[in-house]
């Protein structure tokens, strides 16, 4: 029996190359997919999931929206993703939504990246809708058309830059939580 093979060693060099490709696969995946550590300064990243729709929240520092000034957020490595800008209102739900509506607090945005190449630009007030109110049960927030598809990159640096103007009399003391969402997946 000398010329006859052992299936069992057949086998063996089929098994070494499935394993070894199947670990370098998994190897690929984790060194290409975002990892939350790379994003750097204002602000934090949360990560709902691959699963979930937007999977990222890259949530920069509150500011009053019932005061004017000037706001300035720089951060880097947000994930290379299509992604929208909105202004979360904290603490505020669709029982919010009559009052936020109304505010005539001009609300001016520019989101440019480290070449100088405009994203994002914004102005006008939730009143007149150059700022839309967008609710449910427990939250609100604020975006505006031009602010959406934007792309991201990880490897980019960007400034978002935010001024408050004529502040309304008649705002409630709220705050606004500049928000970048996008990534994941959106399932039917």
């Amino acid at each position: 029996m000398s010329g006859e093979s052992d299936p069992q060693n057949q086998r063996a060099p089929f098994r070494f190359v499935f394993v070894a490709i199947a670990l370098g696969l998994i190897a690929c995946w984790y060194l290409l997919s975002y990892h939350s550590r790379a994003f750097h300064e204002a602000g934090a990243i949360r990560d709902s999931g691959v699963f979930s729709y937007p999977r990222y929240h890259v949530e920069l520092d509150q500011i009053p929206f019932s005061e004017g000034g000037e706001h300035r957020f720089a951060f880097t490595g947000a994930p290379s993703e299509e992604m929208w800008l909105q202004f979360d209102v904290v603490g505020k739900t669709a029982r919010d939504a009559q009052i936020l509506e109304r505010l005539t607090t001009q609300l001016d945005v520019l989101l440019s990246d480290d070449q100088g190449k405009v994203l994002c630009a914004a102005s006008g007030t939730p009143a007149t809708r150059a700022w839309i109110l967008t609710y449910s049960a427990d939250y609100a927030g604020f975006y505006s058309l031009s602010c959406t598809n934007l792309q991201i990159n990880r490897r980019s640096s960007y400034i978002l830059r935010v001024e408050l103007k004529d502040a309304d009399a008649h705002s409630p003391n709220i705050f606004l939580r500049p928000t970048l969402l996008g990534g994941g997946n959106e399932l039917p």
